[in-house]
């Protein structure tokens, strides 16, 4: 349940600092080193993150489950690609993010379709309630979990 949290949230904090492309987010922060400064942008969006995160009580979850969640994302991307774009991969260039000619390529999810009449047909206001339905469940099911303590192994 926790990590579907943070897999739902991961980009929450974009609602505060709007989303950048990868490419965009290195120019801002090139730029900003080149002058002798910091990456900014990544200062920036990870403050954001943070207190959205600290908000939600997720900063342990995604410390703890970094690669699962950038996995997932990842495969979210890889899903987008083949479903809402016209990607053809004998006509435009490699996704380096995805991993393309590579040996092990980001693989998009055989479980949905993201092209379907039914999500075709969503507007932004049903998509916004699906978010809020989900989370209110996924909070819900948090709510009743409980951890064990841990037990003293003795030898």
């Amino acid at each position: 349940v926790f990590v579907q949290i943070a897999a739902l949230m991961h980009d929450a904090h974009e609602a505060d600092t709007n989303d950048l492309t990868s490419p965009a987010k290195l120019a801002v922060n090139n730029f900003s080193m080149g002058a002798g400064g910091i990456a900014a942008w990544a200062l920036f969006e990870a403050e954001h993150a943070k207190t959205v995160r600290e908000h939600f009580k997720l900063l342990s979850v995604f410390a703890g489950h970094k690669t699962l969640l950038r996995s997932i994302d990842s495969q979210a991307l890889a899903t987008a690609r083949r479903d809402l774009t016209p990607f053809d991969p004998a006509r435009h260039l490699p996704w380096a993010v995805l991993g393309d000619n590579t040996v092990q390529p980001v693989a998009p999810a055989d479980w949905i379709r993201l092209d379907t009449p039914d999500r075709e047909a969503a507007t932004w206001k049903d998509w916004r309630q699906r978010f809020h339905c989900r989370y209110l469940e996924l909070d819900a099911a948090r709510s009743h979990v409980s951890i064990a303590p841990t037990r003293e192994v003795k030898s």
